[in-house]
């Protein structure tokens, strides 16, 4: 299947398309030959979705994800918020979090108040997103 939707937890059947799909090879008329890597889920780092100062997911994003997941193309999914990136593989039980990336030591968004953890925290994320990416994740049977 693709990406074609989800029902939500009120039993109301939502569309659903990643925010970003990696992929090798793209071709939208033939899907034959593409490689698809991961998606990404996007969500502002204020208001409602934001996910940087939350320890459980909302509902509806981990939902979200879940069909991210149930896609015959893809088993892998990163969500971030800017300030917080997790990533995370379909398993045997659902989504498994691989890890998680905090950029900040102090973030009030709302106020704009951010303050950073340094050059190192943003180097071990892009080595974790180059890795994560390109290995081969298989889907659980």
């Amino acid at each position: 299947k693709s990406y074609s939707g989800y029902i939500d937890y009120k039993g109301k059947e939502k569309s659903s398309v990643p925010d970003l799909v990696i992929v090798d090879k793209w071709n939208r008329f033939n899907l034959k030959g593409v490689k698809f890597y991961s998606v990404v889920e996007v969500k502002p780092p204020v208001g409602k979705y934001r996910i940087h100062d939350k320890e459980k997911l909302d509902e509806g994003i981990l939902t979200q994800l879940e069909a991210n997941t149930g896609s015959e193309m893809n088993n892998k999914v990163i969500l971030t918020d800017t300030l917080k990136w997790s990533f995370y593989v379909e398993g045997e039980s659902g989504l498994e979090l691989m890890k998680t990336f905090n950029l900040c030591n102090e973030c009030d968004s709302h106020k704009r108040e951010i303050v950073w953890k340094g050059q190192d925290i943003f180097k071990k994320l892009k080595k974790f997103i180059e890795i994560f990416i390109h290995k081969e994740m298989m889907k659980s049977q």
